[in-house]
């Protein structure tokens, strides 16, 4: 329970996308592991303030042109908890891509391959759940 609590939010990439969303109305952060609280979250306040959900990748910090596969997936995960109908798709998602499972995923993908070549499997594996 994080409730009154101070979160620190470390990331590269991912801060980059937060600093560009500071107009947005409210700016949420997600993942697998928080994916349907992320997409409850995010269709009530949709509702409230009629406004369209954006979900944008955080990426691959140095590389912002290239999306990481985990985020995208991540991404999805959360898009299709909504319950919307989810428009403008990244051309990855139509692919055979999004046939494979999230830790596969989380394992093949660029950060996974670089995690676990330093020891840190376990870390990947965590990462990779969904609503845990």
């Amino acid at each position: 329970d994080l409730k009154n609590k101070t979160v620190i939010f470390t990331s590269t990439s991912g801060a980059r996308r937060i600093i560009a969303c500071r107009e947005a109305i409210k700016i949420l952060i997600g993942t697998t592991i928080n994916a349907s609280t992320v997409a409850k979250i995010a269709k009530n306040l949709s509702l409230k303030f009629e406004k369209p959900i954006i979900i944008i990748p955080a990426g691959i910090y140095g590389k912002e042109e290239k999306l990481a596969e985990e985020d995208i997936a991540a991404s999805w995960e959360i898009a299709k908890r909504i319950g919307f109908p989810i428009k403008n798709k990244l051309p990855l998602l139509e692919t055979e891509f999004i046939k494979k499972n999230i830790k596969e995923i989380f394992r093949s993908s660029e950060h996974g391959l670089e995690l676990i070549k330093a020891g840190l499997e376990e870390d990947v594996n965590f990462c990779a759940k969904i609503d845990s």
